[in-house]
């Protein structure tokens, strides 16, 4: 389904990504908010919606910022 909604909607983009392999995965290795960091140089124009554990997310959001995130475009039930 994700790989049909990038194909459809050139604004929609995901990264498969799995912070414990097995020896058969051959996608992206990590967490979340650093694999954002890397990807992306400047979060200005985006908006993130943002879910999981409160230390994750809180973390999340200090690198985000660092990315040029506003807080309005940051969504979140953590936040």
């Amino acid at each position: 389904m994700l790989k049909s909604w990038q194909t459809q909607n050139h604004h929609f983009h995901y990264t498969q990504l799995i912070s414990q392999p097995n020896d058969q995965w051959k996608g992206a290795v990590g967490y979340v908010p650093p694999q954002v960091i890397n990807d992306y140089s400047d979060l200005s124009q985006y908006i993130v919606y943002a879910s999981g554990p409160h230390a994750m997310i809180q973390a999340a959001w200090q690198l985000f910022q660092q990315k040029n995130l506003p807080r309005q475009q940051i969504y979140s039930d953590l936040l």
